[in-house]
């Protein structure tokens, strides 16, 4: 593994966990293409997911379950600092702003109402389907719970791939371009999650296909109405994108 992937893989993790890499940061003067690694960070969220899925495999009853939706929600906001429920909350502020007041609302530190009440739905539709997909067991459980999170980060990506930027600075900025070479290990996770989803039952199957729906039309929808891509639209991205795949997973248990 050459030092630049080595730094663009290291970069990713510092950028979206709270694994203590060291200090990677963007090399002056040069874009960093941490973005073709997220989905690797995905990967990592995922062995948590696979974690509490097993649990709910051994034969909790339905108040489990609902405890584990939560925890595992919540231990994966930890794992990334808070940093895409902070992205959601500020876009979710500046979402009704004038155009011209979005930057500025975004970069205020206060959360908003939009923000909060963003933050609570959020959280708590995610957790409860994912509850519902915890309580219905199997490797169903195990592929969405797995899953859930590299669609999530996959969204960060495509963000990065595709948009433009907001702002001309910012560590949101240097890592926004075409993917790289390194895109391609990305690719193959993604196709390795889907071949096991689809082996693993409806439910799996439907937080795929939304899952990776998302992933493609979410960074679009909210960067074209904020004006671009930086790190709050990535971050929110992730989120929304995760919580579509869940409540897929939800309604394919519920309604089948």
């Amino acid at each position: 593994m050459s030092r630049g992937l080595i730094h663009d893989v290291r970069l990713a993790f510092a950028l979206l966990t709270a694994v203590p890499v060291g200090t990677a940061v963007p090399e002056p003067g040069k874009r960093a293409h941490a973005a073709d690694h997220f989905v690797l960070v995905g990967g990592f969220f995922s062995c948590v997911g696979l974690v509490v899925a097993w649990l709910a495999n051994t034969g909790l009853g339905v108040p489990q379950s609902e405890l584990l939706g939560l925890s595992l929600v919540a231990a994966w906001a930890a794992l990334s600092r808070g940093l895409h429920w902070d992205g959601l909350a500020d876009v979710a502020d500046a979402w009704t702003v004038v155009p011209e007041r979005r930057h500025s609302v975004m970069k205020d530190s206060h959360v908003g109402a939009f923000g909060v009440l963003a933050i609570v739905v959020v959280f708590g539709v995610q957790s409860m389907s994912l509850a519902v997909v915890l309580s219905n067991g199997g490797l169903g459980a195990l592929a969405v719970c797995a899953g859930v999170p590299i669609y999530g980060r996959l969204a960060a990506s495509i963000a990065a791939w595709l948009g433009r930027p907001l702002r001309s600075d910012g560590l949101g900025a240097s890592v926004i371009g075409r993917p790289g070479f390194g895109a391609v290990v990305s690719v193959l996770v993604v196709a390795i999650v889907s071949v096991v989803s689809v082996q693993s039952g409806f439910a799996s199957s439907a937080s795929l296909v939304v899952g990776l729906g998302s992933a493609l039309v979410v960074p679009h929808v909210i960067a074209n109405h904020i004006g671009g891509v930086n790190g709050d639209v990535m971050g929110a991205s992730v989120v929304l994108t995760e919580l579509l795949a869940a409540m897929a997973a939800a309604a394919a248990v519920t309604f089948r």
